[in-house]
């Protein structure tokens, strides 16, 4: 059996996280400094503002595309979707309030 190949359904270069710092395309941070190899691990992660940078692990290494990153800072750019992340803690304080409200309101 032979299988064809569609050259459009190749897939993205992988780009290890340990790599993005040394992009040529991102601009550098503070006197010239690169940005630093932890933020890039945060923003996989735990992520900012209730988004994460998309990667995959291939062998033990985490990994991401050019295209992932850019997803990732537009997401967080100026009027972007900007909706509030909901902690387990906030999500608790949220349900105590309402609880409060209803029996306030004979509920």
């Amino acid at each position: 059996m032979t299988t064809q190949f569609d050259a459009a359904l190749k897939p993205e270069k992988l780009i290890p996280l340990r790599d993005i710092p040394a992009l040529e395309w991102l601009p550098s941070r503070r006197a010239g400094a690169r940005l630093a190899l932890a933020t890039v691990h945060r923003w996989a992660i735990r992520g900012v503002g209730g988004r994460r940078l998309r990667t995959v692990r291939v062998g033990g290494c985490l990994c991401t595309t050019e295209s992932w990153l850019m997803d990732f800072f537009a997401a967080g750019a100026p009027g972007a979707d900007t909706s509030p992340t909901y902690t387990p803690a906030r999500r608790r304080r949220a349900a105590e309030k309402a609880k409060t409200e209803l029996a306030a309101a004979g509920f």
